[in-house]
């Protein structure tokens, strides 16, 4: 009765009861207690759960006995939901918020049976010969583990892996195999109601369904829902690459995929089982995606094969993959062989295995060995059944523990698999021979039947259960993959930079619309209709964009001319993004009711061979301002510098309220200075006199639209003064004509043996030393102390062996060396300016910048100043050639790098010789950090790289690489097709203060780290206005957002026929962890964001729609579609804090009366 009671308060805490249903609760469970007391253990969702009478839980059940208490609570709501039915309960208390350091202190006993750092750690990371399974080790059975009543089950599971773009374009392989292949599958599965198959991409299912018949859609249907033949695994719009991917876009193609079967195949639909056979590596954040989808297992294939034969081994190849910040897991399948196709399925003899891919007789293809497949008679029917069998008894030996063996899973499939009829039934109809002999000879003690997902992981949970084998819980991620040997797959984390940079921008700018066209669906104007034109423009962007997250597609591991098709449709979704935002914020900013779009966005190129004259704001005598509105898409205040490009130095900038800026900066406008490419465009000239860079610092409202005019000026304005520096100034004529602009002071100097260091101001009481040989930044000073900050510029070439660096590979030559002296043209450097100071240095294949921001760091009050580096970088000229930026500190890191994992969370990295240089390369999808008990340097990034500490103290960044060879590993071509690509990075230490309660911390980056990244890529959007009739501001939310609070999106939801609904939005909130211990700061971080982020109130939902009045609030999965449960409504004054735990992200479903 106790634990009862103890379950009730349990439930009260989370929603508010009155006395009276208090009462009448408890009176109703004590009446059911007897009848339940003596259930019988079952299994859960998640976790396999054990009787309650047991008193001793083991360490591998700790998952399952929490999961157990959240089961028997659901339970409980259950049984009230009449009550609540019946009443207006709030069912989100506004209780007291707790204090965020108590979920830090909370992290110390957040542990996993296995975690990956500690395997990686104590692993020898050799490859010995493993004999017939080369990469693993000789396997044995007893016959007499299995008998009449403990079989061996085997599920079968048919698939086919269909890239979405790699050797040919997603269209092209749509019409010459994806087509065929759906219509295939579901043709073979009418046939016969025992048949199963698996399909991942919704992309391909969408092309498919737009082109079927309306028999061929009725049929998908009944395979789907009825029969259940055919499981829609994962459901994505792609199969998404984890390593380079940001958390919004693979979330949003899930989502994309997720709303498709819903309008299309039932709106109660939706997967629960997930798959992943192909990406190069795993984060650990697909697994939190996945379960804040509803999913409850998953199964994975690429991991680094050491790994696998250790898990193997010790039969730990099925886990509970959690985080190392919560107790929430998934069930998780790894699959032990080196590949998904046939010969690497079946069992450990690739020889044997590839006897059985039976669609090799249909196509006349051989087998590597030579022993190829037969098509099964009489005569071959026991010989093959054995031997088929052998395969699968051994591969069984590998799963489950060491008393039971009795659940195999076998794919049966490849690459663009069962094309045609004449396929699918050679390989369906000899397997079909085989299992019905297998099943028929009681000797062999099988049940081997054809399966999906569901029905492995449902046969794997019963089977927990009767034999309590017990699995493990796991912790960490499977970066860096290597298939065999060194060979670790750590280039495609660089591979191809242009196109990952240009996925981030296309990020950003989808993200704005999609907010500021929900806003105008709710709150502003719809002259004419357009939105509902404008949201095909909008799906278009998402499904372009989703389409690039592929495993093939961000990675940069296509062919040429598939990466080409791929920039088409980002360019295109950021067109349709650009369309969008100026249409919606037009309407809700414009005064008269048109349906003009009087906006039009300043800062982004679209063409191919666009130019800076596009964004220039040209001022006249005639026309002698310019309004302008810039675009805040955060929940954060902004106070950033804002760069516009003018025709006349002589202006100001005048606020709403008829303020005019005092402090305004101008530069000239150098070529390739705006940090910012999107183009292959490079501009022959160094400066353009009709043009100047006007700078200012703003400060922005969270999600607003705010208004500024620029105005010509009578006084002419001060331009910051310029220095040239090189070693022979014949180097400098092309600028020499430029000294004859009177309103600015440009000089020139040769640089000598006897040259000092360039200094320039980067604070207050602080400045940057530069040298005089290389440009490149050597210190940062302040009044306190010097801070070594070594910039250099490194370089890799590749082996001279046969196997060499290629898109996915990195196979170096050696360490890396500085890149030569040869390549140095010369320095130029921007001074005095108290917005913004810079210095460039210009080399042959890299112009490389960096920029401090005087007042900015004293506004902010950086202890050491941040700093900003972005990079030109042209490869063309080069041959096997991979350039690095490498920070050298006086941080002794002890071989340890944070690096992010999708920019959801971070993990520790540590360096090992075992694992070899390019081992020791992880992705970097937005940042990392080194640290010491004393400071911290982070990076944060604007475009997905490679990144490691492969020197001590040192943080070194991949910038680009040109291969002249293919890596053998199917993509058939050199990657040498590179394009002039900008990257953008920021810079900035952090003084630790110790806290030894408090050390776990220390390994996640703070709040000002999240909240500059969330900036770096939600870039301010700036738009030019073409009427003067316009409000002058307008806030969506109060003013009192948390720092730690992100508003991840605000998603106009789809119905059937692609129409959007009208007063409904999708709202996906992301806390990320904030460390406020008030005098127990981990991370000292000033006392510009002590006071902005600890003086916030608590915010309630009302606060993020001010401009409603009456809307409905419920829980849905992350993926958008609702719950069951009617408790998952909220009311809009319940704080965000109770429904958002650190390191959450939530949905919710918004209803506007």
């Amino acid at each position: 009765m106790l634990l009862y009671l103890k379950r009730i308060f349990r439930i009260i805490s989370l929603n508010r009861w009155y006395p009276f249903f208090f009462l009448l609760a408890l009176f109703l469970i004590y009446l059911s207690h007897s009848a339940d007391k003596h259930l019988k253990p079952t299994l859960s969702k998640n976790r396999i759960v054990e009787n309650e009478s047991k008193k001793e839980i083991p360490n591998f059940n700790l998952e399952e006995n929490e999961h157990r208490k959240k089961r028997d609570d659901q339970k409980l709501i259950n049984k009230l939901k009449n009550i609540k039915k019946n009443s207006k309960i709030n069912t989100t208390p506004a209780i007291k918020i707790p204090n965020e350091c108590d979920w830090f202190k909370e992290l110390n006993n957040q542990k996993s049976d296995i975690e990956i750092s500690e395997l990686i750690k104590t692993l020898p990371f050799d490859n010995p010969d493993g004999g017939i399974w080369k990469q693993g080790f000789e396997i044995e059975y007893n016959t007499n583990q299995w008998n009449k009543d403990n079989k061996l089950n085997i599920i079968l599971m048919p698939h086919s892996h269909n890239d979405p773009g790699w050797l040919n374009t997603f269209q092209e392989y749509f019409n010459s195999a994806t087509r065929g292949i759906i219509d295939t599958i579901v043709e073979t599965l009418i046939q016969k109601q025992d048949r199963k198959f698996i399909w991942a991409e919704m992309s391909y299912l969408q092309l498919w369904w737009n082109q079927a018949s309306d028999d061929m859609k009725s049929k998908m249907k009944k395979l789907i829902l009825e029969t259940k033949q055919l499981e829609i695994v994962t459901g994505g719009w792609v199969m998404a690459d984890e390593a380079n991917t940001y958390y919004y876009a693979v979330i949003d193609q899930l989502i994309e995929g997720h709303e498709w079967l819903k309008n299309n195949i039932d709106p109660t639909f939706r997967p629960v089982h997930a798959y992943a056979n192909d990406p190069f590596g795993y984060s650990s954040t697909m697994p939190y995606i996945l379960t804040e989808m509803g999913f409850d297992s998953m199964m994975i294939q690429r991991v680094h094969y050491h790994l696998k034969k250790y898990l193997a081994r010790e039969n730990k190849l099925e886990f509970y993959w959690k985080q190392f910040w919560s107790k929430e897991s998934i069930l998780t399948h790894l699959t032990p062989f080196v590949l998904y196709d046939v010969p690497n399925t079946c069992g450990p003899d690739p020889k044997v295995c590839c006897q059985f891919d039976f669609i090799r007789l249909s196509q006349g293809v051989n087998c590597n060995s030579g022993l190829n497949p037969q098509a099964i008679t009489d005569s071959n029917l026991d010989e093959r059944a054995k031997l088929l069998l052998d395969q699968y008894r051994k591969k069984s030996q590998l799963y489950g523990n060491k008393n039971h063996h009795n659940l195999v899973l076998i794919p049966v499939g490849d690459d663009f698999m069962y094309r045609n009829m004449r396929d699918s039934l050679s390989q369906f109809e000899n397997y079909e021979k085989l299992m019905k002999y297998l099943n028929e000879k009681e000797e062999f003690n099988v049940n081997i039947q054809w399966g999906t997902l569901k029905d492995y992981f449902d046969k794997l949970r019963e089977n927990n259960e009767k034999y309590e084998i017990g699995i493990s819980s796991f912790s960490g991620d499977f970066f860096t993959y290597a298939d065999r040997e060194d060979h670790y797959w750590s280039g495609y984390f660089t591979t191809r930079q242009f196109y990952k940079r240009l996925d981030r921008l296309a990020e950003g700018y989808l993200r704005t619309a999609e907010i500021f066209y929900s806003l105008n669906n709710l709150f502003g104007k719809d002259i004419g209709g357009k939105m509902s034109e404008l949201y095909k423009e909008l799906l278009v962007a998402r499904r372009n964009l989703g389409l690039f997250q592929h495993h093939d597609g961000i990675t940069g591991t296509a062919r040429t001319y598939v990466v080409k098709d791929y920039t088409d449709k980002l360019y295109l979704a950021l067109k349709n993004s650009k369309n969008v935002i100026e249409y919606s914020t037009s309407q809700l900013l414009n005064e008269q009711n048109s349906q003009d779009i009087i906006f039009k966005i300043e800062d982004v190129r679209l063409e191919q061979n666009s130019n800076n004259n596009d964004n220039l704001i040209k001022l006249t005598k005639e026309k002698n301002s310019q309004k302008i509105i810039l675009i805040n898409s955060n929940l954060n205040k902004r106070n950033e510098i804002i760069t516009l490009r003018v025709n006349d130095p002589n202006v100001q900038v005048i606020k709403s309220d008829g303020t005019i800026f005092q402090n305004i900066q101008l530069s000239l406008v150098w070529s390739n200075t705006d940090g910012g490419i999107l183009t292959d465009f490079k501009n022959d000239q160094n400066f353009d006199q009709s043009q100047y860079e006007l700078i200012f610092p703003v400060d922005l409202d969270p999600i607003s639209l705010t208004s500024f005019t620029i105005q010509l000026a009578q006084e002419a304005n001060y331009l910051q003064p310029v220095q040239f520096y090189a070693n022979d100034l014949n180097k400098l004529k092309n600028f020499k004509e430029i000294t004859n602009i009177s309103i600015i002071s440009i000089n020139f100097t040769q640089i000598n043996n006897n040259s000092e260091f360039i200094r320039i101001k980067s604070a207050q009481d602080s400045e940057a030393f530069f040298s005089t040989k290389t440009g490149l930044l050597e210190k940062i000073s302040t009044k306190s102390k010097d801070y070594k900050t070594n910039i250099k510029l490194v370089k890799y070439g590749t082996r001279k062996s046969n196997e060499r660096s290629g898109a996915y590979l990195f196979l170096p030559d050696g360490n890396a060396v500085e890149i030569d002296a040869e390549y140095f043209e010369w320095i130029r450097v921007e001074y005095n300016g108290k917005l913004r100071n810079r210095v460039c240095v210009q080399m042959t294949i890299i112009l490389h910048c960096v920029e401090f921001y005087p007042e900015l760091n004293d506004l902010k009050k950086f202890q050491i100043p941040h700093f900003s580096v972005w990079n030109v970088v042209d490869l063309r000229p080069t041959y096997n050639f991979e350039l690095a930026l490498e920070i050298e500190t006086d941080i002794k890191n002890n071989d340890e790098i944070h690096t992010d994992l999708n920019g959801f969370q971070f993990t520790k990295r540590k360096r090992y010789d075992k694992l070899t240089l390019q081992g020791n390369v992880f992705p970097m999808p937005s940042g990392a950090f080194i640290q010491d008990s004393n400071l911290r340097l982070n990076l944060i990034t604007a475009q997905p790289v490679g990144v490691g500490t492969l020197n001590p103290g040192a943080i070194q960044v991949f910038l680009d690489r040109k291969l002249e060879q293919d890596d053998s590993r199917g993509l058939q071509q050199a990657v040498n097709d590179n394009v002039l690509v900008s990257n953008r990075f920021v810079l900035f230490y952090e003084l630790i203060k110790e806290s030894k309660e408090l050390e776990k911390s220390l390994e996640y980056p703070s709040v000002i780290f999240n909240l500059m990244s969330h900036d770096l890529l939600s870039p301010i959007v700036k738009m030019l206005s073409l009427s003067d009739s316009i409000k002058s501001s307008r806030n969506f939310v109060s003013q009192k957002q948390h720092c730690n609070l992100r508003l991840f999106n605000l998603r106009t939801l789809g119905g059937a026929n692609e129409v959007p609904l009208k007063q409904e939005v999708g709202l996906i909130l992301h806390r990320v962890p904030y460390h406020n211990c008030h005098d127990d700061y981990s991370i000292d971080i000033g006392d510009y964001y002590k006071n902005e982020c600890d003086s916030k109130k608590d915010l309630s939902f009302q606060d993020l729609f001010i401009e409603a009045k009456n809307f409905q609030i419920k829980k849905t999965y992350l993926s958008l579609r609702e719950r069951e449960n009617d408790l998952d409504l909220v009311k809009k004054e319940d704080f965000v804090f109770n429904l958002v735990k650190p390191m959450e992200i939530k949905a919710f479903r918004v209803k506007f009366n």
